[in-house]
């Protein structure tokens, strides 16, 4: 599995990361000494995953650490931990008439195939790979359109999933996937901003106020201590040709708010 894994996830992070620790993305080998991989000051590439969100121009996708860890022992039973510290994200709302670039393409996906050792290695590579447990500490995302600037400030999110209790609601559970967020101490603010007309209408993250007045009016609009969001879908039922009894069980969603002890 290790020599599977090793080329797909250096593909995955030279589709993803523009560049870390001063080299390009395109020329990141991936080497997981122990099953486990560190990499400071991030530059992301958020394209492949906003293909489908023209009206999204990113500016700036940051983070200050990234570490991968694989348990090559026990990928079966214990989750793909991946953890990204400090990512700071500056978008921009924009016209459809000013996306001139054709979407970008997101890596293939490992499919199963149907019979023999192939198919079963391709089965338990796919469900290792959506098993992952993503861990994001200190994220700031502003997203600007006009003079109103959107801020989301979040000290944790977590997505990942849950213990397999709720499959004893499914009759054909094995075609189905959970996955649940956990978000810790969420603002949401809103805030108009006037502009200098010799700078750039960019906002500029951690505190500079290059190119920004003062803020007029700062509204915050919401504040939660604690967010949890959970999905079910029938995503291996669908990749890998399970058949599923869709009137058992239906694509559901559901959002709780909570306090995080």
């Amino acid at each position: 599995m290790e020599r599977i894994l090793t080329p797909l996830v250096t593909r995955l992070l030279q589709s993803y990361v523009k560049s870390a620790q001063g080299r390009s993305g395109s020329e990141l080998r991936v080497v997981l000494s122990g099953g486990s991989l560190t990499l400071h000051s991030l530059e992301l590439n958020l394209d492949p995953l906003l293909a489908t969100f023209p009206f999204l121009k990113i500016h700036r996708a940051y983070a200050q650490q990234l570490r991968l860890v694989i348990p090559w022992t026990s990928l079966a039973t214990q989750p793909i931990q991946i953890w990204l510290e400090n990512v700071e994200i500056v978008a921009e709302v924009v016209g459809l008439e000013d996306c001139s670039t054709p979407p970008a393409t997101v890596p293939d996906s490992p499919r199963a195939t149907d019979g023999g050792w192939m198919g079963s290695l391709a089965s338990r590579l796919l469900r290792a790979l959506f098993n992952t447990t993503l861990h994001l500490n200190h994220v700031l995302v502003k997203a600007l359109q006009g003079d109103a600037l959107l801020s989301l400030d979040c000290r944790s999110l977590k997505a990942f999933t849950p213990s397999s209790n709720w499959r004893k609601e499914l009759r054909d559970s094995t075609g189905w996937l959970k996955k649940q967020l956990d978000a810790i101490d969420v603002v949401v603010s809103l805030e108009r901003r006037t502009w200098d007309s010799t700078s750039s209408r960019i906002p500029v993250m951690q505190g500079s106020t290059a190119g920004l007045s003062q803020p007029v009016c700062p509204q915050p609009l919401l504040r939660l201590p604690g967010l949890t969001c959970a999905a079910v879908a029938p995503v291996f039922g669908i990749l890998e040709n399970i058949a599923v009894n869709f009137s058992t069980a239906c694509f559901a969603a559901a959002v709780t708010l909570c306090h995080f002890s």
